[in-house]
């Protein structure tokens, strides 16, 4: 499995990813309206201080994440996870999340928060203990999680 930076090229496997991943939840997709950020990721996370990727499998797109800055400088808005089904528990959700937290140091968050405004698929079907066994933790506000300084992220590629 390799992630790397999502492109223009990928939005459309990104949509159909994400809003795949809506509807198994019962969640019609609004592409002109609440998931508008995937017609342009570029614009809508890279150029807010974010950054979007994708998980690759077999020169497949299988899964993706997003985030952008958040009201707060030093906190990263977890906005976008999706996995295809056919991906799940092979580890996806898992290595998307730990290069999130890599970025998310090297350009000096101290929190990632989970996104109230956009449905996140997969994240909304994980129960809490498995949001806890991935470092994050329930407050007032929601769910956040600290960020590592420095933190050292081995290749995904696999």
């Amino acid at each position: 499995m390799q992630i790397r930076a999502a492109n223009r090229q990928d939005e459309p496997l990104i949509r159909n990813i994400v809003f795949s991943a809506l509807e198994e939840l019962g969640i019609t997709a609004e592409p002109d309206g609440r998931d508008s950020d995937l017609k342009n990721v570029e614009q809508n996370y890279f150029w807010h201080d974010g950054v979007c990727l994708v998980a690759e499998r077999d020169g497949q797109v299988v899964g993706v994440i997003a985030g952008r800055r958040h009201t707060s400088d030093d906190e990263l808005e977890l906005g976008r996870i999706a996995v295809y089904p056919a991906a799940r528990n092979r580890g996806v959700g898992r290595a998307l999340i730990k290069t999130l937290i890599f970025f998310a140091s090297n350009m000096d968050y101290k929190r990632i928060v989970l996104g109230t405004d956009l449905p996140s698929a997969d994240l909304a079907r994980l129960p809490e203990e498995k949001l806890t066994k991935l470092g994050f933790l329930k407050t007032e506000q929601g769910w956040c999680m600290q960020v590592p300084a420095n933190f050292q992220h081995a290749n995904c590629a696999s």
